[in-house]
């Protein structure tokens, strides 16, 4: 056995993992070591097949791109760096997802990501390929390091001892591994309170979780390509993904609720540009990846990916065959879900989920074109990609929505990111759930189950079957919202850190938390409080319940070393972490922790050109004051202090706090929706001796040397962010959720 030692593993190749490593690396971690159960990494990215990028939201009532930020944004641009070398064109795609290019383009990405840090850089990154957990090592309740096997030679092993680990594989191996609490399958509403969730758990939903898909990527080929019938294919199993009529359908005597969709193979309802797509939906162009018709690229080749939400692979309700060769192996072992089962039985599962998708790729070559007829675009001149190198040409890895939940210290749930509206397919009301004040990194999509079980047809497991939704299960909008340090932490194991997936949240939160534009800041996440956690010599645990370390692990997530794009701890949409704004941008996310400047009802921008009124200025210089330890507590006067802020005003207390402290007992009035300037900020922090930086209030000579007044400007709410965290920052601050460090959120101080 070989052995190794590090100060922080990393296991896993997801889109969690190399951005872990890297965020790990830049905070100085000295020595990691990166473990992959196969070649590439990326995901859901790349080896998940995927590609094209899930990365919009809900804005204005349609669909825009959500903000990207940290290793999203830094892995996005190095995909359009190699669209452009490899298709001249940046967004080579033309789909109804945005960003993407092919999965080699996607793979290099990550790789691209952190190899300045690997053996050809600083050396702090080892990254070892094709190994997978075996066992997990431990002292007492502490995990210590993790023994690997060969995926090739399961004889072969590596012993890698580590002062903290990092779980971002696919399926929680090492979690699972480590004797640390953890949820699959669904969770019953007594667990959560969610609506939505089972109120008894029977076999099958205890079982049930989001599915699968094993997509398969294919190419132009400009000549007939179908592929050999697979073995066992039945062409019944993807009625429900053809140009059949509902009646047609119907007669085949699926019942009425299972997943179903006409999905043209091909037809021209995308136009160039990307999000709020107008149209049918079809396979063709629902996530093509490369165009190169309309884009008119110097390839000749169309590269599109079977992404379908009615062929779906459910994990739960196996097809008979399936579920008697688990049982052959082990009983009870087509019960479990897939993160309990070995890697033999998970293995069983994945080969019936490619032989399916294969089948579905002959059915789309066979009759579906003879149904559709001849036409250039038609999948019987397409090939599966050879570019991931295995003997079915279909990607190494399936495309993952749901695995293992860690349960945490504190675990997210439906009501932290409940808005109300129910999804009906078209744009709703947005807004921000109130935050976190550990948060770490933001969210945005809506509770998304696709398929979870299957429907058979007479009710018989040996007969084809369909896809069925959740049952009792309504899909709604999330609000924007963040998710807590605590999150990451095991409820009892030390040494430990959950990553990709394997984070603290129910099933339902999984379902929408899971996007790909997500991933990424997890694992930035997870490497900030390894880092932290190491620069201190303490546990994770330690830091998620300190207020001073969490600020220290949001301020390097916001503002990492190197001049990195930072992460967004709040997702407004109008505010990227741009050279031009970074100022702005910490100012804002690092306010908004602290619940000193909240986000406003109603639009999911910072506005940051808005004219400030005094009132959001009293409110954002009285909370600011009040988090410092020299500050005082926020108090409301006996009763009330000026004639135009009513009792039952909403910003009383700010108000009333800072009129006590600045001693505005002789003015009848505040004046509270009227504009601000430069000097009223400037004065107001002044008299609470918390000054601001210098140019608030100075004299500027004009070209003709005559003097302007800057403090006659008008307050903008980019000026008062940056001046505000200016004049806080280095002050020690009143930690209040130290008391009760599992506390929900601060709704209180949303405005």
């Amino acid at each position: 056995m070989q052995k190794l030692d590090c100060d922080l593993l990393i296991v896993g190749g997801t889109d969690s993992a190399t951005p872990a490593a890297t965020q790990a690396a830049r905070l100085g971690v000295a020595r990691i070591i990166l473990v992959n159960d196969i070649d590439w990494f990326g995901g859901q990215w790349s080896c998940g097949g995927l590609s094209m990028i899930d990365e919009f939201a809900m804005y204005r009532g349609r669909w825009a791109p959500y903000p990207r930020s940290g290793a999203h944004l830094e892995l996005i641009r190095f995909v359009r760096d190699y669209n452009r070398e490899t298709f001249g064109n940046a967004s080579p795609g033309n789909a109804r997802a945005y960003q993407g290019s092919t999965p080699t383009g996607t793979a290099t990405a990550f790789e691209r990501l952190v190899e300045p840090y690997t053996e050809t850089g600083t050396g702090q990154v080892v990254i070892l390929r094709r190994y997978r957990p075996r066992s997990v090592l431990k002292q007492g309740n502490r995990v210590t390091g993790v023994v690997f096997e060969s995926v090739e030679d399961n004889t072969k092993t590596i012993e890698v001892s580590a002062k903290l680990t990092v779980d971002a594989s696919d399926w929680g191996d090492v979690i699972r591994r480590s004797g640390a609490n953890y949820f699959t399958g669904a969770d019953p509403k007594s667990r959560f309170g969610e609506e939505g969730a089972p109120e008894v758990l029977d076999e099958l939903r205890r079982a049930e979780v989001n599915a699968i898909n094993w997509c398969p990527v294919m190419v132009e080929a400009g000549r007939d390509a179908t592929i050999e019938r697979p073995a066992n294919y039945d062409e019944r199993l993807y009625y429900n993904s053809t140009p059949l009529t509902a009646a047609e359908f119907d007669d085949l005597g699926f019942p009425k609720f299972v997943a179903r969709g006409r999905a043209l193979p091909f037809n021209e309802t995308v136009p160039l540009g990307g999000y709020t797509v107008p149209g049918i939906d079809n396979i063709y162009t629902h996530r093509r990846l490369v165009d190169r018709r309309h884009n008119k690229l110097k390839t000749n080749k169309d590269v599109t990916v079977i992404v379908r939400p009615p062929q779906d692979y459910p994990l739960s309700n196996f097809p008979a065959p399936l579920a008697d060769a688990l049982e052959a192996l082990e009983p009870g072992a087509s019960k479990k879900t897939i993160p309990e089962m070995t890697y033999e039985q998970r293995e069983l599962v994945f080969e019936d989920a490619k032989q399916y998708y294969l089948g579905f790729v002959h059915f789309l070559q066979t009759v579906t074109h003879e149904r559709m007829g001849d036409y250039p675009e038609s999948f019987k001149y397409m090939e599966l990609s050879d570019e991931f190198g295995t003997p079915d040409k279909l990607p190494p890895k399936p495309y993952i929505r749901e695995g293992l939940r860690l349960d945490a210290i504190y675990n997210v749930s439906r009501p932290d990111y409940e808005s109300g509206v129910i999804w009906q397919g078209k744009g709703g009301g947005r807004n921000f759930s109130p935050g976190f004040y550990d948060g770490v990194f933001c969210w945005q999509s809506w509770f998304d189950y696709h398929a979870t079980r299957r429907i058979f047809l007479n009710d018989d497991s040996s007969q084809p079957w369909a896809t069925a939704f959740k049952e009792g299960f309504r899909s709604t909008e999330a609000n924007r919202g963040n998710f807590p340090l605590r999150g990451l932490v095991p409820a009892e194991v030390d040494g430990l850190i959950g990553s990709f997936i394997n984070i603290g949240q129910s099933s339902i939160v999984c379902s929408g938390l899971r996007w790909h534009c997500t991933m990424p800041a997890v694992g930035q996440a997870a490497a900030t409080l390894a880092a932290i956690a190491l620069r201190h010599g303490i546990e994770p645990r330690d830091v998620a319940v300190k207020g001073k370390l969490i600020r220290e692990v949001q301020q390097n997530l916001v503002t990492p070393p190197g001049g990195y794009p930072g992460v967004a701890l709040l997702a407004y949409q109008d505010l990227p972490p741009d050279v031009d704004s970074d100022r702005l941008f910490e100012a804002a996310n690092m306010l908004a922790v602290r619940g000193i400047l909240n986000p406003r009802r109603d639009t999911l921008d910072f506005a940051p050109c808005d004219v400030v009124t005094r009132r959001e200025l009293a409110g954002v210089v009285a909370r600011a004051y009040a988090s410092l330890e020299r500050g005082k507590p926020l108090r409301q006067a006996d009763a009330p202090l000026f004639t135009d802020v009513a009792a039952d005003d909403p910003d009383r207390l700010a108000i009333e706090s800072l009129a006590q402290w600045l001693q505005l007992s002789n003015e009848t009035q505040f004046r509270p929706d009227e504009p601000t300037n430069w000097t009223t900020l400037h004065d107001w922090l002044t008299r609470l001796d918390i000054p601001p930086l210098d140019g608030l209030v100075v004299k500027n000579p004009r070209m003709d040397g005559e003097l302007v007044d800057l403090g006659k400007n008008e307050l903008w709410r980019w000026d008062m962010a940056v001046h505000v965290w200016a004049a806080i920052r280095n002050f020690p601050e009143r930690f209040e959720f130290e008391e009760k460090a599992t506390a929900r959120c601060y709704a209180e101080r949303i405005a």
